[in-house]
């Protein structure tokens, strides 16, 4: 049989910066999307570790929403093509590809990036180290998804490094049995924006969406999925509008529960109330006419839409699940609800939309917590801690 191993060039850390590639898999720029742009972001400013974005695709030919992204930012990006996760001929000619790219370090984000990110770190010796951003067990869940996702697992001992989002799913990687000199809780952060949005583009967004002015508009990002719990928020949302009929609804997500949702609307008498605007890219825009924002999820890492709003200085209500409870303090920096508590999250609706003064006070310090604890420099400083442990080669594998 060939030798597929591809030839490789030394490291030498004191001297020569190593590319990383940061592998994800990805149809939209949603939470782990974001992560990725923002280290990206991060390495174009250090010099040591060079960043580049590798999309897996099923088709180069065609548009990829973060390829494009990227290229808006002007950080580097590559479409890798992959048909599945264990595509033997797309996969057999990654380790070509990333030897091509001058690629020193494998940074997978998703199972399909670990498993295929793996397999040409074993062709290769190019070290890899992941990030873990979520596993929902889904009972409806496709056996190949429950499958690879197992496969993920039993990979992840064998990383360089791999690192949780937060505390639950640092621990269930330790419960997978990844060595704890190998093992890091690091959660996300975002690029904050400082810069003021020109005057009246606010106004005029509530204008093209047919928005009154004294609307209260509650805002929700996210898939529509079981995990991000939508159909709490709409209900919700019907029991606060008999006392508020000027409660605006905005969901912005794309998800198999399209349809399921669009038939609650309708049952509810909400249609007037509540809209699906599907995926957008612009939503740092759309947080600029929102008033509250909303996030029942059953289950997080460390969710970039709330990160977005509390940067945006939007209060925000949501459950204490994953890393959120430790940063947010609940009625000082964020409303926190129980998951599927529908009538206390129509309580807390209710409270922002009664108490300016709380809303003032949620939007200013759930900020502060974000410009503390969440920034894209913070998460960054840690990453490259471990990618220079990796590349002297003290947890190199």
């Amino acid at each position: 049989m060939a030798d597929l191993t591809p030839p490789t060039t030394p490291i030498d850390p004191a001297s020569n910066p190593t590319r990383v590639l940061h592998l994800i898999e990805s149809d939209g720029v949603y939470g782990a999307e974001q992560v990725v742009l923002g280290l990206v972001h991060c390495a174009g400013r250090d010099p040591r570790f060079p960043a580049t974005i590798g999309c897996l695709v099923k088709d180069v030919g065609r548009p990829n929403a973060l390829h494009e992204r990227a290229g808006a930012l002007g950080l580097a990006a590559v479409k890798l093509p992959l048909g599945t996760a264990t595509s033997p001929i797309d996969v057999m000619r990654l380790p070509f590809t990333f030897t091509r790219l001058g690629i020193g370090l494998i940074h997978a984000h998703g199972y399909k990036a670990a498993i295929a990110g793996y397999a040409a770190h074993a062709a290769s010796r190019i070290p890899i180290v992941a990030s873990c951003h979520l596993w929902f067990e889904e009972s409806e869940a496709k056996w190949t998804y429950r499958w690879l996702t197992r496969l993920e697992r039993r990979l992840y001992p064998r990383f360089a490094h791999v690192a949780g989002v937060s505390a639950p799913i640092a621990e269930k990687l330790r419960r997978w049995h990844v060595p704890e000199a190998r093992l890091s809780e690091i959660g996300n952060g975002i690029v904050i924006d400082d810069a003021e949005r020109p005057a009246g583009q606010a106004a005029a967004l509530r204008r093209e969406l047919g928005i009154a002015a004294d609307a209260f508009v509650v805002m929700n990002v996210g898939r529509l999925a079981e995990q991000k719990a939508q159909a709490d928020l709409i209900a919700a949302v019907a029991q606060v509008r008999p006392a508020h009929p000027n409660i605006q609804l905005l969901i912005l997500g794309e998800g198999h529960l399209r349809a399921a949702l669009d038939e609650q609307i309708a049952a509810a008498g909400l249609r007037d109330s509540v809209r699906i605007l599907g995926f957008k890219q612009n939503v740092g825009d759309y947080l600029a006419i929102a008033d509250a924002f909303a996030l029942p999820s059953v289950d997080e890492g460390l969710p970039i839409a709330l990160l977005e709003a509390l940067a945006a200085r939007v209060p925000a209500v949501c459950t204490p699940v994953g890393a959120t409870p430790g940063f947010l303090v609940h009625d000082v920096s964020v409303l926190f609800v129980p998951v599927h508590a529908i009538d206390a999250l129509a309580a807390a609706l209710q409270r922002l939309i009664e108490e300016p003064d709380l809303r003032r006070a949620l939007a200013a310090r759930g900020r502060e917590a974000v410009q503390r604890a969440h920034s894209a420099e913070t998460m960054y400083s840690r990453y490259r801690e471990i990618y220079t442990r990796v590349v002297h080669g003290r947890t190199r594998r």
